[in-house]
């Protein structure tokens, strides 16, 4: 299910496509959806949508995430019409969490680092 309002996406309900079980996303102006490669955050954007005044955009850059708290904190984007999400995998389900942005451009409980999650692919993969 789509919700819109204005001409803009307000949230997405998603269930059964791809590796996403089931989720909602709200989304905003700018919605920012990180995580570790192969996270499952490009899923997100292959559902047939036609945005406009909006940008949702996927990276595993955490220099790009850096970019756009540091605009948020010089206030050359308001906090509020931006919505991170950090894209894991739980087994071979995809979780999207909210993370919610300071006026002072820091993500409340700090920011995962991608690391962490290839980290925990490597130990898997050697059986740590």
């Amino acid at each position: 299910m789509v919700r819109g309002y204005r001409e803009m996406l307000t949230s997405l309900d998603i269930a059964g496509f791809r590796s996403i079980r089931e989720q909602k996303v709200d989304l905003a102006p700018l919605t920012v959806l990180y995580g570790p490669t192969a996270s499952g955050k490009s899923s997100l954007l292959y559902a047939p949508l036609v945005l406009r005044n909006q940008v949702s955009l996927t990276t595993h850059s955490e220099v790009f995430v850096g970019a756009v708290l540091a605009a948020i904190a010089r206030r050359e984007i308001p906090a509020d019409s931006v919505r991170f999400y950090l894209v894991e995998k739980e087994g071979k389900e995809t979780v999207f969490r909210h993370q919610a942005v300071t006026e002072a451009g820091q993500i409340e409980g700090g920011m995962k680092t991608f690391i962490e999650g290839e980290l925990e692919d490597i130990k898997a993969l050697l059986g740590i």
